[in-house]
């Protein structure tokens, strides 16, 4: 079956806006998609872009703090946006450049896409999957299992007949750690600071969540190498791991360099550790919208 190209592009929404500015308000920058004779508008995530570029909307801004607060949070003028896209103003122009390029990568990565799926909410829904940051996810989701597991050690040792070490370490994990910080810095700062308890409580986890933690402190020394990787393969200017790319180049990439770490048993196991916590966390992710 021929792919079909869709057609991508980018407007403001002049039936949202925000308070009054100057000659006119700020609107919310949505993007069309033309598929297989059919239309669709979704909310773009230029947003979610642009938290790496504030400095440079300063300076397109002119230090406007209101302007860019409002472009930081995806809303233009009508002067902006057609100043944007007839000067190709950086950073903004090349990420919705981008933007619709990766809209339409994930259309063609799903062909065929099944047209009464084609829908705003639907395919809002897979664009945001496909373009969540997989280290911040399974950083989230880590955390979530590892002090699951904690608490369920702490209310098995509160009995004084049971373990005072391991309620000792299990208290101090759930009540003093600051669980805001990423994993891969509270694992490798307790491991120098407290080995023995770490290893201790460990002992007590599930061969899963023992598995989950090991790949990915292993994917932790991975993430610069594979973000260097990709931008040198794409000139694009989002930087962003995506599921997407998960999905597409970085599962496999990360299969291979693991091989050549662990072998080829350990990468294998590692890397589906890591997809099962990222396939889930996106079929959950579908089932709650």
């Amino acid at each position: 079956m021929k792919k079909e190209p869709a057609h991508i592009s980018h407007f403001l929404n002049p039936q949202e806006a925000t308070p009054a500015y100057g000659n006119g308000g700020f609107h919310p920058l949505d993007v069309r998609i033309a598929y297989r004779n059919e239309i669709i508008r979704i909310r773009s995530r230029i947003c979610e872009y642009l938290r790496f570029y504030q400095s440079d909307v300063k300076k397109l801004s002119r230090e406007n703090l209101q302007q860019v607060n409002y472009i930081m949070t995806g809303y233009f003028t009508t002067e902006i946006f057609d100043r944007i896209m007839k000067e190709r103003l950086f950073p903004i122009y090349d990420l919705l450049v981008d933007e619709a390029r990766l809209i339409h990568n994930i259309i063609e990565f799903n062909e065929p896409f099944e047209i009464q799926h084609f829908t705003p909410r639907n395919f809002s829904r897979e664009y945001a999957k496909h373009t969540t940051e997989i280290s911040h996810l399974l950083d989230d989701r880590l955390k979530e299992l590892y002090l699951a597991e904690v608490k369920g050690l702490f209310a098995k040792n509160v009995d004084p007949q049971k373990s005072k070490e391991v309620f000792r370490v299990c208290n101090y994990f759930v009540h003093y750690i600051n669980w805001n910080n990423s994993f891969a810095g509270f694992y490798e700062t307790t491991f120098e600071v407290m080995p023995k308890g770490l290893k201790l409580i460990e002992n007590f986890f599930s061969e899963k969540l023992q598995t989950v933690i090991k790949a990915y402190m292993a994917f932790s020394t991975q993430v610069k190498i594979i973000r260097r990787r990709f931008e040198k393969m794409d000139p694009g200017k989002i930087s962003i791991l995506s599921y997407f790319e998960w999905e597409k180049d970085i599962r496999e990439f990360l299969l291979k360099n693991f091989d050549k770490i662990f072998g080829s048993k350990v990468a294998e196991k590692y890397v589906n550790s890591l997809h099962e916590v990222l396939y889930h966390y996106m079929l959950d992710s579908s089932l709650k919208q």
